[in-house]
């Protein structure tokens, strides 16, 4: 007889499994899972969208959150640090102790938790949340898990003969953080996590010359954003040197607290998040990106009203297209959509079987030579049959033509949306529209804005997708690893493209498994390719794997598509042992012939042990025999 059990009963291995082995096949730090520092883009993937200019400059607010609408009391000049998890920010109250937790998809307050700290002010992460105490105990730094707990890890960041300290950053990607002296020199001083160890710091007589308050980091461009209430002014400065990049005035200057979200899912270009010490808190999401625009031919924001766009079926709103603000139906309201926005809602013929259909059309353009791409933002609800269409007409010299360009016919989230149009350069005329038919239901609505076509960056190129290994539950085998690359600009580039692959087992870290850089050589405009990096291995029982693909183009003008990456598991396979226990050892019987489990024991029958025959042993799921 084996001295192992390897086979149990159908139910037993069916109850067994997600009982002991639920937890650990899934990677519990959702952090590393949504919003990773070590990836070049988003985690949430969207469509590839070049970068364009919507009409907004660096620090225009793209949202305003009232706390005190949303639950949060508020005393006044109570804000303070500010940092984003990538799902959630965790905004600090310095007068109640408090942090609050706040979904700004609704906004929604979803939780809150006691820091008690003194005067806790600075606020940031890197794999926990650190907070610091400005009064009580003046430079202290404390670590905090997601939900609040104390770790027990803190140390003092006082630093350069500051008075206290700031804010904290986020997403430093070696295990450090960086803090601002308030005071004193009024340095960024960094320092590794959780033993607190000085690393050095960083200053310029631009902005050390007074107090700050505000710090955030960006992983991707190696630099810092700061500023706060003594000047009003938020500054990007270089990492390594201090020295000023580009600054901006924000409307509201009493400048709290910063965090940088350069993998926003809220938004197709990074933004900032801002809390300020003013009487109303508010929390501000800025646009922090657009440093170098491409060329904009047309946008149509409807902040002005119709602006020149036409609908079909002469309804008035709410059973035809109009420009309503964007506080009708908030849930589905298109990103970015600022003050107003085009919404349609049949809800408005009744439920009576009345037929909704309407076009919302766009003025007659005559396109650019290098027009490529149409992009809009769209915010959609349907239940049923109904659909919206979204396309263009063009004139090709005798009768206008139409062309379905997208369509959406299932409950969709509100996003961006985009595709290539540069086949429609040659014709005399083109127009955008948006056509809905709520096939005589009802209970139906729809939005779209920011409507804009543009021309291509000079220098753009970016990975699309992974192509192989497949996204999602596959099969442990060997896997070539290939990404689809495009050159997106008006000219042959040359460049590198690198592929990773990490591993992680349950709830283990990431490891990097493969890694590998090739060249692209004068590779044209327009040019699409499909890249092999080389073979790589995906082990059984359930490892999870991260692959990324990314360019690198000196001058890209588009950061924002180079990179894309999938996530890949492998199944537990039939026969694959996933448990074992050694029941001789245990029982001291070596002739075992049956085994139960009731979801907590296991129950396992002797033969003829010398001493108790016949005898049945229950042992728990680590070994004790009970």
């Amino acid at each position: 007889m084996n001295k192992k059990i390897f086979m149990f009963t159908l139910f037993s291995l069916v109850v067994l499994v997600p009982m002991l082995f639920g937890a650990d096949n899934s990677v519990s730090d959702s952090e590393v899972i949504q919003y990773d520092p070590y990836a070049k883009i988003n985690l949430n993937p969207k469509p590839v969208l070049p970068q364009i200019d919507d009409g907004r400059a660096l620090g225009d607010v793209l949202m305003t959150i009232n706390l005190v609408a949303i639950g949060m009391p508020s005393p006044g000049n109570a804000g303070a640090g500010i940092t984003w998890d990538g799902t959630y920010l965790y905004y600090e109250n310095q007068n109640n102790h408090t942090m609050y937790v706040i979904d700004p998809t609704g906004p929604t307050l979803v939780g809150s938790w006691s820091t008690g700290i003194t005067h806790p002010w600075g606020v940031g992460h890197e794999v926990n949340i650190w907070v610091d105490d400005a009064v009580g105990s003046p430079g202290m730094i404390y670590e905090y898990d997601w939900s609040g707990t104390p770790t027990g890890n803190s140390f003092n960041a006082m630093s350069g003969g500051a008075s206290w300290m700031g804010d904290v950053t986020e997403w430093w990607p070696d295990g450090e953080i960086c803090v601002l002296a308030v005071g004193g020199t009024n340095e960024i001083y960094k320092f590794t996590v959780p033993g607190g160890t000085p690393l050095g710091s960083i200053g310029d007589p631009v902005w050390t010359g007074i107090s700050q308050r505000a710090l955030t980091y960006d992983p991707y461009n190696h630099t810092f954003w700061l500023g706060g209430w003594n000047v009003g002014t938020v500054w990007e400065v270089d990492a390594n040197t201090g020295a000023v990049l580009r600054q901006f005035n924000p409307a509201d200057n009493s400048i709290a607290g910063l965090a940088y979200d350069w993998q926003s899912t809220l938004h197709p270009t990074p933004v900032l998040w801002l809390t300020t010490n003013a009487a109303t808190d508010n929390i501000y999401m800025i646009d922090a990106d657009n440093p170098n625009p491409v060329p904009q031919y047309y946008i149509w924001d409807f902040e002005e009203g119709w602006e020149d766009w036409t609908h079909t079926n002469g309804q008035p709103f709410p059973a035809g297209w109009d420009v309503i603000t964007s506080a009708y139906k908030p849930a589905y309201t298109p990103p970015d959509a600022g003050d107003s926005t085009f919404w349609i809602d049949s809800d408005a013929a009744g439920s009576g079987g009345v037929l909704v259909e309407d076009t919302a059309l766009s003025p007659v353009v005559v396109p650019p030579t290098n027009m490529t791409w149409l992009k809009w933002g769209v915010g959609y609800y349907q239940l049923g049959s109904q659909r919206m269409d979204v396309g263009l007409k063009y004139f090709d010299g005798a009768v206008w033509n139409a062309v379905q360009l997208a369509t959406y016919n299932s409950t969709t989230s509100p996003m961006w949306d985009s595709v290539d149009v540069s086949a429609y350069n040659t014709y005399d005329s083109v127009q955008v529209y948006f056509f809905f038919t709520d096939n005589s239901e009802w209970d139906w609505y729809a939005a779209f804005d920011n409507v804009s076509l543009y021309a291509p960056a000079g220098h753009d190129v970016g990975a699309t997708n992974i192509t192989s290994p497949p996204e999602g539950t596959v099969p442990a085998a060997d896997y070539d690893v290939i990404a689809r690359i495009y050159n997106y600009g008006g000219v042959a580039e040359t460049f590198d493209v690198t592929a990773e692959v990490y591993d992680s087992t349950g709830a283990g870290p990431w490891t990097q498994i493969f890694t590998q850089t090739l060249t692209l050589t004068d590779f044209p405009s327009g040019g699409d390719t499909l890249l092999n990096f080389g073979m790589v291995t995906f082990q059984p029982d359930s490892y999870y794997y991260f692959t990324q693909a990314y360019t690198l183009l000196s001058g890209d003008e588009d950061p924002s598509n180079d990179t894309t990456s999938i996530y890949s598991t492998t199944a537990i396979s039939l026969g694959d042992v996933i448990f074992e226990m050694d029941i001789e050892g245990i029982t001291g019987d070596n002739r075992l012939l049956g085994c139960e489990y009731d979801g907590t024991y296991f129950y396992v029958s002797g033969a003829s042990h010398t001493d108790d025959p016949g005898m049945i042993y229950v042992i728990d799921t680590i070994g004790n025999l009970i």
